[in-house]
């Protein structure tokens, strides 16, 4: 027996497949987590323990300026590049299941809509070039 998060769809081949789970972002943010495989029966004496591994990588990125950059600098987008966002597991080998052919887009960064990501005091950002490069970007991404 194994166990997984996110739960996704069980495929005859031994896959599971993420697309279809409502508790799936599907955007880098979701952590998936496998458990190593435990046997044995009802007539068995002794607890079994599921024992759960994180099969991503949390990346923080924190984005800051100073005077080279200028105030009008502005971060548009940032790719993690040779990766991808997991679509699923393959269980015969406990590998993540993901393309890596577009990279990572981090979510959250669309200046040319006059959106900011929330700061991490609270405060809204605006659509300003002066606001600091520092408070456009903290977040946590599962990749």
């Amino acid at each position: 027996m194994k166990a997984w998060y996110p739960q996704g769809t069980l495929n005859d081949d031994g896959t599971v497949s993420f697309a279809g789970d409502a508790d799936y972002r599907g955007d880098g943010t979701d952590d998936v987590l496998l458990s190593a495989e435990v046997s044995g029966s009802a007539l068995e004496a002794g607890a079994k323990t599921l024992a759960f591994k994180h099969l991503t990588t949390q990346l923080r990125f924190t984005v800051q300026g100073d005077a080279l950059f200028g105030t009008t600098t502005t971060v548009k987008s940032i790719t993690v590049k040779g990766t991808g966002v997991p679509t699923g597991l393959d269980l015969r080998s406990d590998a993540l299941v993901y393309d890596a052919s577009a990279g990572v887009s981090v979510p959250g960064i669309d200046l040319t809509a006059g959106h900011y990501p929330d700061r991490t005091d609270g405060r809204k950002c605006r659509n300003d070039p002066s606001v600091p490069l520092g408070d456009i970007l903290r977040r946590r991404y599962h990749l």
